[in-house]
């Protein structure tokens, strides 16, 4: 698997600025965080995809299905490449009180990269695209990123990922530490 290095740092200069946004207190929920995340995001993208020809394309909670069983899950934020493939997904958290709960997410990221796992953009008007089902690449990088209060969820995030054999060169951890009288500390762990 490669490491998409474009993909990590402008996952990483995108979480930075949702955190500078927590720290603006312009956050208030998992909902403003996702959206906050998405635009800095799609600026990386915007700002890359001149000098590199690269195109994204964001979706927020898309539905993915699996093919063999027709299970659902639907992450905070799927990435796809030109080619349509996801090359990124993302599951956020916010819990500025306490620590996050990991284990659904860790195993969710598991799960996305079944190969038998694709989602196919729904519209109800408007004009129709070719239909085509987009597909978790080989190589995705697959993001947890949060905002909560300091209970040592970072070290747990890493065991719970090794116990259910998520590749280390696919798993992205972005942490933002609260204190009660401390702005975010953002701490970038891999």
């Amino acid at each position: 698997m490669g490491d998409r290095a474009l993909l990590r740092n402008q996952l990483t200069r995108a979480w930075e600025h949702a955190v500078a946004d927590y720290n603006a207190r312009l956050l208030n929920t998992e909902r403003d965080l996702q959206f906050r995340f998405a635009a800095a995001l799609r600026d990386q993208f915007q700002s890359n995809a001149v000098s590199r020809g690269k195109r994204r394309r964001l979706y927020l909670e898309p539905e993915l299905v699996r093919r063999s069983d027709g299970a659902r899950r639907y992450p905070d934020v799927a990435i796809c490449d030109e080619g349509e493939r996801i090359i990124g997904l993302v599951e956020l958290k916010y819990t500025p009180r306490v620590g996050p709960i990991i284990d659904k997410d860790v195993q969710s990221l598991k799960w996305y990269l079944d190969a038998e796992v694709s989602f196919l953009p729904e519209r109800y008007l408007g004009p129709i695209a070719a239909p085509g089902q987009h597909q978790v690449a080989h190589d995705a990088v697959l993001c947890w990123a949060g905002i909560y209060a300091n209970d040592g969820t970072g070290a747990r995030l890493r065991d719970a990922a090794d116990a259910v054999s998520l590749p280390a060169n696919s798993f992205l951890q972005l942490h933002a530490l609260t204190h009660p009288e401390l702005h975010a500390m953002t701490r970038l762990l891999d």
